[in-house]
């Protein structure tokens, strides 16, 4: 079943507008006019057509730290359930961008470097790393704004608050790695202006 699923543009975007409903609407109970929506929108939407576009890879999806345990010194690997085909960065992204725990850039450097080593000494093919980290990082923006509309849509829809805290260093993330990239000047525009949370507000 994982192999028919993919992230298709149609999926990452309904994450993406999940986290609009949830966290900007929401959570955050702002409001957009009809046309700062649609550009928001968008640019939304050619990040995932960029994403979609990529070679397809079958992924866990929940590849972060709570689904990864160690059993008599083996790792088991849980909440698999909705593995699907999408770039080779997404499990990568879910690991080393985890809202649970913040790891520090060096290491995450270093993990992506062994990555992709490992990857050209499997497939016997060099990989460009500029175009692995862009991805990478592009990958990381959507997962983690997925992620922060998951957070909101449990407190909004459930009552539940113990995600809330997470939602910070999320933020955080999608901040770094959209400042690295000229493209998403337009998104930032909109994006910063209206998603801001307590401590951790993201400003241009």
């Amino acid at each position: 079943m994982a192999f028919n699923l993919r992230f298709d543009v149609e999926k990452l975007m309904w994450e993406l507008n999940f986290m609009i409903e949830h966290m900007i609407f929401g959570l955050l109970d702002k409001s957009m006019d009809d046309g700062e929506l649609d550009e928001m929108r968008g640019y939304l939407l050619d990040l995932c057509q960029i994403l979609s576009n990529q070679r397809q890879y079958l992924n866990h999806r929940d590849y972060h730290s709570r689904n990864i345990m160690v059993k008599d010194g083996d790792l088991r690997f849980l909440d698999f359930q909705d593995a699907r085909m999408g770039p080779c960065q997404y499990d990568l992204c879910s690991l080393l961008r985890d809202s649970y725990t913040v790891l520090d850039n060096k290491l995450v450097d270093e993990l992506i470097e062994y990555y992709i080593s490992q990857k050209e000494m499997i497939e016997g093919e060099s990989i460009d790393r500029n175009e692995f980290r862009r991805i990478f990082d592009y990958m990381s923006i959507q997962r983690n704004l997925k992620a922060i509309g998951t957070f909101a849509y449990q407190k909004m829809a459930k009552g539940n608050d113990r995600y809330l805290k997470y939602i910070p260093p999320t933020l955080n993330y999608v901040k770094v790695n959209m400042d690295k990239y000229k493209a998403f000047e337009g998104l930032r525009k909109i994006l910063y202006k209206y998603l801001q949370y307590k401590s951790a507000p993201i400003c241009g």
